[in-house]
């Protein structure tokens, strides 16, 4: 069996990154524990104490279909081994973040080659919004890891003959209890298997299989919830508050207009909105699909504004201890802070271009990265349609590096062109007039000996025919 070689660079570049993340989790200042992050919180905290799954601090401790349980599961599993400490939670996440830079290795050296898979980790290692996104008690990391994760078992089942595609059904039904956002995405990757397997027989009796583990991966949980609330809910409610936000986006742009309808719709106050009952989401959400109905240019022209919303870019120079805004460090005369927080915003904006000309560089090959297309065309969609906000890009960015490590590779490729061969046919040599790679001098020395047994083949046939021609012999 041929053992394979760990790549040096790669354990660099994962040493680089945990230091990092390490770095960032241990600053004086984080993240506030709050909104979103405190529900996650409670249920963790329930979990351990017996509670069940609930986000009450007091009995009864009523159950709770607003969460999924794989980030509120982490959590407990941190809180009984290191007691409640989010310090603890941050560092595992730092482990998590940097072991997903390892991962985007694989998936890029298995969509383009290995040059693309260094580049694209060593730019998950340091892109700044990956690095910050450690630093959150949110489901960022944890769905971001998951995502890759399956994303690269089943880039290996389109090259394997083994069920790798069942690890990967797995880990996208885990991914989706873990952020409901991605419940349609087991049954979407089916359409790839049916695409890009050459045999049909093997697409289907594999995208079946696919559904299959996927389905039984989330059946517990919506077991759960029907048993307890005497409702169909695949994984979490809160789906109806979301819709109905985003569709009475494209009516009114205060928020405290959209606020004001919603307490309308569910006729009393929102104090906050775990306290929406089930049947008050159930509500919403049809409500929210009359609303896209009666308006549907004004929801449209939402989308569209959420979707550039989600590809915001901001720096994270948080991450890194520069809290201030660079004006600020001007001001106080700190030019070394203004000159990192420049480096932070040139990181942070370049990937984007750099991605599209990937893209564009690659088009032929779609196939092997058609996989990266559809998460991230997957996530740009959904989240367009209903509600975005800049840390949704998470599960995309470490294909958006990818695409980047490809453009960039193009790009220095076309700076550093191709060699022109320059053939004597006279010494049957091959010269190169420029720079070249081992591969590009690998090539060209294949060219020169084709060229040499083409001459040699050109001009034993001549003689053979002025042999046979010539009258005095």
């Amino acid at each position: 069996m041929k053992a394979h070689r760990i790549n040096p660079f790669l354990i660099a570049i994962f040493v680089m990154a945990l230091l990092l993340r390490a770095i960032s989790v241990t600053l004086p200042r984080q993240p506030e524990v709050k909104d979103d992050a405190i529900e996650y919180d409670r249920i963790g905290l329930n979990i351990i104490s017996g509670n069940g799954f609930s986000m009450d601090e007091h009995p009864p401790y009523m159950p709770t279909a607003r969460r999924g349980p794989i980030y509120p599961a982490f959590l407990a599993l941190v809180y009984s081994a290191f007691g409640h400490s989010h310090g603890a939670v941050r560092a595992i996440q730092a482990l998590i973040g940097a072991v997903t830079c390892v991962l985007v290795f694989f998936i890029g050296r298995m969509a383009f080659n290995e040059k693309v898979g260094l580049i694209s980790a060593s730019l998950s290692a340091f892109y700044p919004p990956m690095v910050d996104w450690c630093r959150y008690i949110l489901t960022e990391t944890l769905f971001t890891f998951l995502i890759a994760s399956a994303v690269l078992f089943l880039m290996i089942a389109f090259s394997s003959s083994q069920a790798w595609h069942l690890a990967s059904a797995f880990l996208f039904g885990t991914a989706a209890l873990c952020r409901p956002i991605a419940v349609l995405l087991p049954f979407l990757v089916p359409l790839l298997l049916l695409i890009v397997y050459r045999n049909r027989r093997r697409a289907v009796t594999h995208s079946l299989a696919f559904i299959s583990v996927a389905a039984l991966t989330l059946t517990p949980w919506t077991v759960r919830n029907y048993m307890t609330f005497h409702r169909l809910i695949p994984i979490t409610t809160g789906g109806g508050l979301t819709l109905f936000g985003g569709s009475l986006a494209g009516r009114y742009d205060d928020r405290g207009e959209i606020k004001a309808e919603l307490e309308r719709a569910i006729g009393r106050r929102l104090l906050n909105p775990s306290s929406i009952t089930v049947e008050e989401d159930a509500r919403l959400i049809k409500k929210g699909l009359i609303n896209i109905r009666e308006t549907p240019l004004g929801y449209l022209k939402a989308c569209i504004r959420r979707s550039f919303r989600l590809w915001r870019i901001y720096t994270h120079s948080q991450a890194f201890g520069l809290e201030l805004t660079a004006s600020e460090y001007l001001r106080n005369r700190n030019y070394p802070a203004v000159l990192a927080k420049l480096i932070l915003a040139i990181i942070s904006c370049a990937p984007l271009p750099l991605a599209i000309i990937g893209v564009s560089l690659n088009r032929r090959k779609w196939r092997d990265f058609l996989p990266l297309i559809l998460i991230m065309a997957y996530f740009t969609a959904l989240y367009s349609l209903i509600h975005a906000i800049e840390r949704y890009n998470a599960p995309m960015l470490p294909y958006l590096l990818i695409f980047a490590a490809s453009g960039a590779w193009g790009v220095r490729r076309w700076l550093i062109r191709a060699p022109h061969m320059k053939v004597d046919y006279r010494n049957y040599e091959a010269r190169l007039s420029t720079r070249f790679d081992r591969r590009l001098f690998k090539r060209a020395s294949h060219r020169a000996r084709f060229l040499r047994v083409k001459a040699d083949k050109t001009t034993r046939a001549e003689d053979h025919e002025a042999h046979h021609s010539d009258p005095m012999l």
